[in-house]
C-alpha cells in the first residue's frame, strides 16, 4: 500500500463528495425556486433525451432531506444508498484524517479484491443497474 496512492484515493474520493453535495445543494435550490432554465443535470439524458440509471437520484435526495422515504424510492432507489454513501463516507474520511488511519483506503482495497473473487456478485449489482435503468425508461 504505497502512500501516493492512498493520498491520491482520498483526494479522488473527497473531490466526488464535494462534487455530489455542490450538486445536491444546487438541485435543492432550482427545485426551490420557480427556475426552470435547467431540467436535468444528466448528460445522458441531455444529450439524448431518455434517462440514464442515475437519473432521478438528486430529486430522491431532495425527498429524503424532506423525509419523505418513499417518493425518493419510487423516483429512484439509488437515491437512498447516495445518500447513505454522501453522509458515512465524509465522516469516515473525516476520521481516517484525524487518526491519521488509511482505514476506508484498505476497506476499498478488501472490497476490490472480494469483488474479484465474487463475479457472481458483479453480475447481480449489474442486473440491479440495469433493472433500475429499465425502470427509469419506464416511468419516462
Amino acid at each position: 500500500m504505497s502512500l501516493s496512492q492512498a493520498k491520491r484515493f482520498y483526494i479522488i474520493l473527497i473531490a466526488l463528495i464535494l462534487s455530489g453535495w455542490t450538486l445536491v445543494i444546487i438541485n435543492h435550490i432550482l427545485m426551490n425556486s420557480r427556475t426552470e432554465f435547467i431540467t436535468s443535470f444528466c448528460p445522458v439524458k441531455t444529450i439524448t433525451g431518455y434517462p440514464c440509471p442515475a437519473c432521478g437520484v438528486g430529486r430522491g435526495i431532495e425527498f429524503l432531506v424532506n423525509f419523505d422515504l418513499i417518493d425518493a424510492f419510487q423516483l429512484n432507489p439509488f437515491s437512498i444508498i447516495v445518500s447513505i454513501a454522501g453522509l458515512v463516507i465524509p465522516v469516515w474520511i473525516l476520521r481516517d484524517i484525524i487518526k491519521r488511519n488509511k482505514s476506508l483506503y484498505r476497506f476499498n482495497i478488501k472490497m476490490s479484491l472480494w469483488l474479484k473473487h465474487n463475479p457472481l456478485i458483479i453480475v447481480i449489482l449489474i442486473i440491479a443497474v440495469l433493472g433500475n435503468w429499465y425502470w427509469n425508461l419506464k416511468k419516462f
